[in-house]
């Protein structure tokens, strides 16, 4: 079926109408017409015939809202059809091309399916430049006291690939409520759980609030990514964790025959303690007040809420002081600033009783021969604390669990014998607003909870 094509046809040499010449053809996609005076009065005629294009099938319109589509000519050029014009972006071979078009098609999506505006004047940053600027600003801002860094930067590095995939173009303040949607349900694609979406989705929004106060994009951008609400639970196809459940004491004790002495004074630690992972393992003596035989105060220098201007303690009872003594009496005494439990005195442990059991005993491993105990770390890192009891587990054959798993035994054994009130005393969960006078008396019960149960 060929064409359908109207033509007007100038029949006077002397157009009336502006822009007309004689001889133009146009295309108008109408009916035949009859010829008609254009002007009272005027000799120019106008003309519509319908003629048949032989040999061109009839040509697909392309629907609203649907994405341009790049083509190359007979050229070699690689253009696309937005809306009624036609636009070009280079050499169909070459890939900055189909970049450019990449780009392109992320504004025109973000535009809500419309050819993007002309970009405004001035600087325009990327995600991609952004991601790196605010990397930037995390390796200096999130440090602990030590200066040494926390591990924001490289929650942020896994948060950001995402982001970058899709939207690594697009300028910064062209991201969209839309964009972040697209961002999350990635994250959920790749298998992510709930809540750790939930947490990336808070620190890109974290990202672009640090952007907005650097006036590297305007605050109307923020306003609509806080619009997008959190996954709930039983709402989304993103899977959801094990809750963490207490250690029993039955597995707790089965585990200690299996750790080193360090490991196994961190677990006892936390046993009776309720501490975090992080606070045993930067234990340090120059932090732990004696003044008190009955019980020991210890104040962390650092810990997950000292950003917040609030304290922490631990009250080291008699069962915990049992715990730290061997390790107070050494001779030479444990250097008061540097984490009391450390990585190479397991392992000193481990070939002293190679070298006592002869044949019997277990073989340094490879990387491990000929190291002395200033060349291991200084203290036990998170996944090394966590592989040598899940280690000991297997070992015990019984189900493995995790150091975090211990808080929640403590508070569970508190909470038990003496309520809840003395359980949130004693893991040091109080409001940012709570007086001096109500942190003084929290330690005072605390140390009395201390004194009988740890």
């Amino acid at each position: 079926m060929g064409l359908q094509r109207s033509e007007v046809r100038i029949l006077s040499p002397r157009p009336s109408l502006p822009g007309l010449q004689s001889g133009l053809t146009v295309s108008m996609g109408g009916f035949a017409q009859p010829a008609r005076r254009l002007r009272p009065g005027s000799a120019t005629q106008v003309s519509m015939v319908t003629t048949m294009v032989p040999g061109h099938a009839a040509m697909k319109r392309r629907k609203n809202g649907e994405p341009p589509v790049l083509k190359r000519s007979n050229k070699g050029g690689a253009y696309a059809y937005v809306g009624n014009r036609q636009r070009w972006f280079g050499s169909y071979d070459d890939p900055e091309t189909h970049k450019r078009f990449g780009h392109f098609l992320q504004m025109w999506e973000v535009n809500g399916g419309q050819p993007p505006p002309e970009a405004e004047p001035g600087p325009q940053i990327t995600c991609e430049t952004l991601v790196a600027l605010y990397l930037a600003h995390c390796e200096t801002h999130y440090r602990r006291p030590d200066g040494r860094p926390t591990g924001e930067s490289q929650q942020v590095a896994y948060t950001a690939k995402p982001l970058l995939h899709l939207y690594r173009e697009l300028p910064a303040r062209s991201f969209s409520i839309h964009c972040l949607k697209r961002v999350r349900a990635a994250m959920v694609d790749s298998g992510l759980s709930r809540k750790t979406v939930n947490q990336r989705v808070w620190r890109i929004r974290r990202m672009f609030r640090w952007a907005a106060e650097e006036e590297l994009i305007s605050p109307e951008v923020l306003a609509s990514l806080a619009v997008l609400r959190s996954l709930q639970e039983g709402r989304t196809t993103a899977h959801e964790t094990d809750a963490v459940t207490a250690v029993s004491e039955e597995h707790f004790l089965a585990v200690l025959p299996y750790l080193r002495t360090p490991v196994r004074a961190m677990v006892e630690l936390q046993w009776w303690t309720g501490a975090r992972p992080g606070e045993v393992r930067e234990f340090r003596l120059a932090y732990l007040s004696r003044t008190d035989e009955s019980v020991w105060l210890y104040a962390p220098p650092q810990h997950k809420t000292r950003h917040r201007a609030k304290e922490r303690w631990l009250g080291i009872g008699p069962k915990s002081q049992e715990v730290l003594r061997p390790f107070l009496m050494r001779v030479p005494r444990p250097d008061p600033d540097k984490p009391l439990f450390s990585p190479g005195d397991a392992m000193e442990e481990r070939h002293r009783l190679a070298r006592t059991r002869g044949n019997g005993g277990r073989k340094a491993r490879r990387d491990q021969v000929g190291r002395t105990k200033q060349q291991f770390a200084e203290q036990y890192s998170r996944s090394s604390y966590r592989h040598a009891i899940q280690r000991a587990c297997r070992a015990a054959g019984i189900p493995v669990w995790t150091p975090h798993q211990l808080r929640h035994s403590a508070a569970t054994r508190v909470e038990s014998a003496l309520g809840k009130e003395q359980a949130r005393i004693v893991l040091n969960h109080s409001s940012l607003d709570a007086t001096e006078v109500y942190l003084d008396r929290d330690i005072r019960q605390a140390l009395q909870v201390m004194k009988e149960l740890g």
